[in-house]
């Protein structure tokens, strides 16, 4: 018995070594197979949640080493299934990120799984990704447009709190430089 749960844990420092050996060079932060979006330093998170090819390069480097598929430059080299698997969970995560700043703002509340591992959002991918059909943010009602914001429908509802991202950023970039 002590060999199987040895076995386990050996096997589950792998993931996290394959997981987040990007991460630690990049951002310079330990992550571990519990890390999830809530655990991410203001900084990080800022970096991951601004678009461009370095967020991108970050989220491919995780995700193809918990699926064991490489580094980001062998992402062309994949096949289309797995390509489109990658970027599928990649812009789940990164709506993830977008939404843990814009909760960290005070913008929006109810955050989907939040405090689920980004190792077992990877892992479990289908079956999160099932789960989160229907299930979105709420918007604050602290926030000066709410009363607009709670005459919508869910999916203008949606729709209202995604145009409210790049602003949440700028915000969130004047925060930390503050």
């Amino acid at each position: 018995m002590v060999k199987i749960i040895q076995l386990q844990a050996y096997r589950t420092r792998i993931v996290e070594l394959k997981a987040f050996k990007s991460w630690h060079k990049l951002f310079g932060e330990k992550y571990g197979e519990t890390t999830s979006c809530a655990d991410i330093s203001d900084k990080t998170l800022f970096q991951l949640a601004s678009p461009g090819n370095a967020s991108t390069i970050a989220f491919y480097a995780m995700i193809m080493g918990i699926l064991d598929l490489g580094c980001p430059a062998k992402f062309y080299y994949l096949s289309n299934s797995d390509q489109l698997r990658i970027l599928d969970i990649h812009l789940f995560l990164a709506d993830s990120i977008r939404f843990e700043l814009m909760g960290r703002l005070g913008w929006i509340e109810n955050l989907p799984f939040e405090g689920l591992p980004l190792i077992k959002i990877v892992q479990s991918f289908d079956e999160v990704k099932a789960q989160s059909r229907g299930k979105s943010p709420t918007l604050s009602k602290l926030y000066p447009d709410y009363n607009l914001y709670s005459t919508l429908d869910r999916l203008d509802k949606e729709t209202f709190i995604r145009l409210l991202l790049p602003d949440a950023i700028a915000a969130f970039k004047e925060r930390l430089e503050a």
